[in-house]
């Protein structure tokens, strides 16, 4: 069985460039990118290749993508 990775969650940011160097920065291999869905439909984020580009550049994994939306409830 393989052991589990320790991976932060990071938020999708302009730069993702800059947030992966801080995972990296810190020994980290693995994240989890947390966003909001307004800002991804409005063209706010990098372009998911940019990003890849960039995990992929720092030599962080990208385990999961979560994005929460205006409204959205938990507790029902």
């Amino acid at each position: 069985m393989a052991k589990m990775e320790f991976g932060l969650i990071v938020g999708i940011a302009r730069d993702p460039s800059e947030s992966f160097k801080k995972v990296a920065d810190l020994g980290i291999p693995t994240c989890q990118l947390n966003g909001s869905g307004e800002p991804l439909m409005r063209g706010e984020y990098p372009d998911p290749v940019q990003v890849r580009a960039a995990a992929d550049a720092a030599g962080v994994r990208i385990s999961s993508v979560f994005l929460v939306w205006e409204g959205q409830k938990y507790n029902n």
